[in-house]
């Protein structure tokens, strides 16, 4: 089996199975192996997902070449993401010592929502475009239009760099020029590389936040007009594929 980069891990791991097993017999594999793993100081963590296409040297080289031509003021990420009621779902929970921690959980999706977020280094987000369902390109050009675009300028200003990924979406040649037409630039990340794009740590915080405000947004959902959980100007962000809401 490839091991890659935790060879020495393994090897370090299998001398000391090896040690256990001379000294006191043929042990259990796991009690010994998670033994083995605490006095390395390996501690259990949720795991940050890494596709295997992912090519590290390409993406370092990639962020490199950024630090070196371009300001932080200089960038202004977007990127789309999705909400349903499950985002509200929370993955972990505390109990006493031999009893299950429950929690009631969403199984459903309900209706789900897409936002079109934009996020400065310096500012955090100042903007999004939020739509129920998915984006297409149509509504992709109108956030861009609506959302991205007031806050750009001529390179070489501030929010003068666009940065997003290289969703087959994001290469929609109208979108591409309408961010050209103002005098900025655009910056793809390379492919399967979100540990680079800043806005993700925006979208975990968000993420993050609904689920500690869960019963809040319970609630807000109850009302006639949920909308208002899109923000203060929830009427002038939310379109509606098949009609806009004035």
């Amino acid at each position: 089996k490839e091991r890659g980069e935790d060879d020495e891990l393994y090897t370090e791991l299998y001398e000391r199975y090896l040690q256990d097993a001379n000294r006191t017999g043929p042990p259990a594999a796991y009690p010994t192996f998670t033994a083995a793993l605490r006095s390395l100081d390996y501690t259990p963590k949720r795991l940050t997902k890494e596709a295997r296409e992912r090519d590290a040297e390409k993406c370092d080289a990639w962020l490199a070449a950024v630090k070196r031509r371009f300001k932080s003021s200089q960038l202004i990420c977007v990127d789309e993401v999705g909400s349903d009621k499950r985002t509200t779902n929370r993955n972990v929970g505390h109990s006493k010592r031999g009893t299950r921690a429950t929690g009631k959980q969403h199984f459903h999706k309900g209706r789900r929502y897409s936002a079109l977020g934009v996020y400065t280094c310096d500012s955090a987000f100042v903007d999004a475009y939020i739509v129920k369902g998915g984006f297409n390109s149509a509504l992709l050009r109108q956030g861009v239009e609506r959302a991205v675009l007031p806050h750009m300028n001529p390179y070489p200003g501030e929010n003068s760099v666009l940065v997003w990924d290289g969703a087959s979406i994001h290469g929609c040649r109208e979108v591409i020029e309408m961010v050209l037409d103002t005098g900025a630039l655009v910056l793809f990340l390379e492919p399967y590389d979100p540990q680079h794009m800043p806005i993700e740590i925006g979208f975990r915080a968000l993420k993050k936040w609904m689920r500690k405000h869960r019963e809040l947004i319970m609630h807000m959902r109850r009302q006639p007009d949920h909308s208002a959980l899109l923000g203060e100007r929830p009427q002038r962000r939310l379109a509606d594929p098949e009609r806009r809401i004035s």
